[in-house]
C-alpha cells in the first residue's frame, strides 16, 4: 500500500498481480477526500477484469469487462449460469439475450416496450437510401407476413 499525498489525488493504492518489467498487472486506487470512489486501473491492454461471487457451484461471473486499442466491453452475466445476458461494445455489435427491454418504464410487457405518454408519436429514422430509394421498416409476423 503506498499513499500520494504530494498531489492530494489519491489517499492510497493498493497493487496486485504479477509484475512485468516491475509494473503489477493492476493497481486500484481510493479518492482521498472521501473514499467514496474505487478506481481499478490496468497496466495491460487487451486485459480482462472479472467480478465474480462464490456459490455453491464455486465461483460465479457477475460482471466482466476488457478492451484493447479496438473497442471496449462490459458483459453481464445470467445470474445461474457464466451466460452473457448483456453485451455491451463500444465499437462492435452490442445484445441483449433474453428477458425485456424497456425504454421509458420499468416494467416492460413485451421484448422491446417503448412508453412516452407524453409523446405523440413514435418515430425510427433512417438517412440511408438503397438502389430503389430510402431504407424502409419492416414488421414480419411469425406466419412470415410483412408489412412496410
Amino acid at each position: 500500500m503506498s499513499a500520494n499525498p504530494a498531489d492530494g489525488s489519491r489517499a492510497a493504492s493498493l497493487y496486485l498481480g504479477q509484475t512485468v518489467n516491475g509494473v503489477p498487472a493492476y493497481r486500484f486506487y481510493t479518492d482521498d477526500a472521501t473514499g467514496d470512489i474505487l478506481e481499478i486501473y490496468s497496466y495491460r491492454w487487451g486485459g480482462k477484469t472479472l467480478f465474480t461471487r462464490s456459490s455453491n457451484d464455486g465461483l460465479q461471473k457477475i460482471i466482466s469487462m476488457g478492451g484493447d486499442d479496438g473497442s471496449h466491453y462490459i458483459d453481464l452475466h445470467d445470474s445461474t449460469t457464466d451466460a452473457v445476458n448483456i453485451h455491451l461494445d463500444s465499437e462492435n455489435a452490442s445484445y441483449f439475450n433474453g428477458g425485456k427491454i424497456g425504454i421509458g418504464t420499468t416494467a416492460p410487457g413485451a421484448k422491446l416496450e417503448v412508453v412516452d405518454p407524453t409523446a405523440a408519436e413514435l418515430r425510427i429514422s433512417s438517412s440511408a437510401t438503397g438502389s430503389f430509394g430510402p431504407a424502409k421498416l419492416s414488421f414480419i409476423s411469425e406466419k412470415g407476413t410483412s408489412t412496410e
